[in-house]
């Protein structure tokens, strides 16, 4: 909820916030009236929201770099007050280390490519993100650069196409299963397709008339019962891979310099995803990127406690470095060097002309860290099959 004007100056100065605490960014926006330069600001940790805020109006978006998730996500918090909470996400880290053989859940893959999306096609989203706050283990998480084109699926009254539905749920690595139960998850049931998107906090019923969508409606996966109408629903990614030719091709070519790991590339070169697939993908890929890549040139970039960061950073390095050289070599001897391939090592600018500050309750110092860590189902649809006609009932 936005909050109202209260002085004309208000209503001339309104800036980019819209939270309940927006119109106190004001003064601050009136006192600060000299670019900023990269160089610390020392501020108490109360005030880190307001101060982040107004770096977020001049350097948007601005990526806000913290030590821990739990720090993340209270940032984010006092951020939304004054940004608002559409204009605020975090940008959570994996569960797992890169070179692990897991596969994150799919709600921290639905939050991560959302906040992706938005950056990477900023007018298809009604408010502008203004403020990504990210614990450094999500900055430093290696990715592929596709998954920008990845794109999240859109329904509403005037979707159409059920086969395509399908096929885009599979795409995006979507499991069918007879009863969704979680996240990352979609069933069918003649013309009725139920899907969790995985960054959503329920599960939808998509009911189908033909090609057409007769309705939409947010259900319980407790009891499956519909609880009420939804106007629009958007299903987010629920794995960070692209299968496109490229990596089927490149996984195709590996399996000389790694035969221990035919089978994984085999279904990768075959388009098929599995669990702990997400570690092979970034190691077949050329040029991983970071969250700092996908940034656009007018970004900025504040670290809280950077002395801290750092210790965080080369802690990370070191617990990927052992991973790599141990889980790797252990279940598949693909002969990678500690901190070796694509994971670790690599420098990362700041982005382009953004603005760039360091907030500290101290001293503080040191710079930034910024070296890199990691078939269609079947139809069966009942009535709209044609084996039976009449509408799908409710």
């Amino acid at each position: 909820m936005s909050s109202p004007p209260r002085s004309v100056a208000d209503v001339l100065d309104p800036g980019l916030a819209q939270g309940p605490l927006a119109a106190a960014l004001r003064r601050g926006r009136d006192a600060w009236d000299v670019e900023l330069v990269d160089e610390d600001v020392v501020v108490v940790p109360s005030a880190r929201p307001y101060v982040l805020s107004l770096l977020a109006e001049r350097a948007s978006p601005l990526l806000v770099l913290t030590a821990r998730t739990s720090d993340a996500e209270s940032v984010a918090d006092g951020l939304s007050a004054y940004l608002g909470e559409d204009r605020v996400a975090v940008f959570p880290a994996w569960e797992t280390l890169p070179h692990e053989r897991l596969s994150p859940q799919p709600r921290t893959v639905g939050r991560r490519l959302a906040v992706l999306d938005r950056l990477t096609h900023p007018d298809e989203h009604d408010a502008p993100l203004l403020a990504i706050v990210a614990p450094v283990r999500a900055a430093l998480q290696p990715m592929s650069r596709s998954l920008a084109t990845q794109r999240p699926i859109v329904l509403d009254a005037d979707t159409t196409g059920f086969d395509a539905l399908l096929d885009g749920l599979a795409a995006l690595g979507y499991s069918r299963v007879p009863q969704v139960e979680t996240r990352g998850e979609f069933a069918v049931r003649g013309g009725i397709v139920d899907v969790f998107p995985t960054a959503s906090d329920h599960a939808v019923r998509v009911e189908f008339w033909g090609d057409d969508i007769d309705s939409l409606r947010a259900f319980g996966v407790a009891d499956q019962r519909s609880t009420g109408p939804v106007v629009r629903v958007v299903i987010d990614p629920a794995r960070e891979v692209v299968l496109d030719e490229p990596l089927r091709e490149r996984a195709r070519d590996a399996i000389a310099r790694w035969p221990e790991l035919t089978d994984e590339l085999d279904r990768l070169a075959a388009g098929q995803t599995f669990e702990g697939c997400e570690s092979l993908v970034t190691l077949l890929t050329d040029d991983p990127a970071l969250l700092v890549d996908f940034l656009p040139e007018r970004a900025g970039v504040a670290l809280l406690d950077p002395m801290l960061l750092e210790d965080r950073a080369a802690q990370l390095r070191e617990e990927a470095e052992v991973l790599a050289d141990t889980a790797w070599r252990n279940a598949a001897s693909v002969g990678l060097a500690p901190g070796g391939g694509h994971h670790g090592g690599r420098e990362k600018p700041a982005p382009g002309t953004g603005a760039h500050a360091r907030l500290t309750t101290g001293g503080g110092g040191g710079g930034p860290p910024r070296q890199g860590g990691g078939a269609r189902p079947p139809r069966g649809r009942g009535p709209r099959g044609g084996g039976g006609g009449g509408r799908p009932r409710r």
